[in-house]
């Protein structure tokens, strides 16, 4: 943004050099210097304007950028926050599965009753029935454990 403001700036100074070569070769004609002066004001109050509307611009844009940088940010710490709390309930989690003597890969509510209803004493074939799963699922998550 700063090199435009600073390639008008070149521009304009090249037009004033222009001019002051153009009045040397034209000292006997006045007309043509004013006429050069004029444009070259003209020129100057145009380029005062371009550049104030490119600073406020800017200043719009800085204003956008730190509302949504506020806005990130905040979402950020909600986010760090829930992170935290989905921490702990895991480490609560392993806590709760290293005391029943369960693997901690067993995340699965069903698996966890499997294992409980083994240790009540029912038979695969009862869980399984009682779970409304299959057989095959009750022997694996029991064969998991017992490997542990």
């Amino acid at each position: 943004m700063y090199l435009v403001i600073v390639f008008i700036a070149l521009v304009g100074l090249v037009i004033v050099l222009y001019m002051f070569a153009q009045r040397r070769l034209n000292n006997e004609n006045g007309s043509s210097t004013l006429q050069v002066e004029s444009a070259l004001e003209t020129f100057m109050n145009e380029l005062t304007q371009e550049n104030e509307r490119l600073m406020e611009a800017i200043r719009n844009m800085q204003s956008v950028w730190k509302d949504k940088s506020a806005q990130y940010e905040n979402r950020i710490m909600i986010l760090e926050q829930r992170l935290t709390e989905l921490e702990t309930r895991l480490q609560g989690f392993h806590h709760e599965q290293e005391q029943l003597g369960a693997p901690v890969f067993i995340v699965s509510k069903r698996y966890q009753k499997i294992l409980s209803l083994h240790e009540e004493g029912l038979s695969m074939e009862q869980i399984a029935k009682q779970l409304g799963i299959g057989i095959g699922v009750v022997q694996l998550v029991l064969s998991l454990t017992e490997k542990k």
